[in-house]
């Protein structure tokens, strides 16, 4: 099999986009998250944003979830 190099094509835009509003956090914010959340989210986040996010189990108006705060 042989494969051809091609010039000029461009790169596409990185579809990473997280439907959780990291991003717009300042120190201090937090969201909540009803029902189960992955945890590795947080972490691959604080990573992406050189940022430190804390996550704990609640229960806020009768909802189980997590909440997610920005610490740093």
């Amino acid at each position: 099999m042989s494969f051809s190099i091609d010039k000029g094509v461009p790169l596409p835009p990185k579809i990473g986009r997280t439907k959780y509003p990291f991003r717009s956090m300042v120190r201090g914010d937090s969201f909540f998250v009803p029902g189960k959340f992955c945890a590795s989210v947080v972490v691959q986040m604080g990573k992406r944003m050189n940022a430190v996010f804390a996550q704990r189990k609640v229960v806020e108006n009768g909802v189980s979830g997590t909440r997610i705060w920005r610490v740093s």
